[in-house]
């Protein structure tokens, strides 16, 4: 039994399939078809910001504020100045630390540390003093838009001798000064 040729409709449909196959993706373009777009350029600036905290090596509330300056063109390094007052408990009045920071961000996720300096009473009846240390921090972030706040979440662990504050908190930023 022999197979029947293939007819020109069929050879039609053929070469057209073949063309749509191997046509240059720009051709679909001339067709109506969407292009991709790119996702727009994260925005540089300054931002300040209030956040809500648990510091858990003395188990205090803590309450800080900071300042979020991006200046690099992909909007992914930051400057990150900040500091937190600690209530302890039962009375014992306040501890504060100074942070002198700078964060590595992509896609909303930051890493990053800096210089820590912690005031607090750090041995049995002495008075309060200022120490120095470091610290490391990781956290969420939301991106900065103009005139919108954007939502942060932190963990940091600082080592000032021989204290550990470790603080969990949450936050909001502010744009000051945005450019793209």
């Amino acid at each position: 039994m022999t197979r029947p040729l293939p007819t020109a409709t069929t050879r039609i449909f053929a070469l057209l399939a073949l063309l749509a196959i191997l046509a240059p993706s720009d051709l679909w373009a001339q067709f109506g078809q969407r292009q991709r777009r790119r996702a727009p350029a994260p925005y540089r600036g300054v931002a300040i910001g209030a956040r809500l905290g648990q510091e858990y090596d003395i188990d205090a509330w803590a309450v800080g504020g900071q300042l979020r300056a991006t200046f690099d063109p992909w909007g992914a390094i930051e400057l990150m100045p900040n500091g937190d007052v600690y209530f302890l408990r039962q009375g014992e009045g306040r501890d504060w630390q100074l942070n002198a920071d700078a964060a590595v961000a992509l896609l909303g996720i930051y890493v990053g540390g800096g210089l820590a300096f912690l005031n607090g009473r750090f041995e049995v009846d002495e008075p309060d003093e200022t120490r120095t240390g470091y610290n490391l921090f990781a956290g969420l972030r939301a991106p900065l838009a103009p005139g919108r706040f954007g939502f942060q979440a932190e963990f940091r662990w600082s080592w000032v001798d021989d204290r550990k504050p470790r603080t969990v908190s949450i936050g909001l930023n502010y744009p000051l000064v945005l450019w793209r």
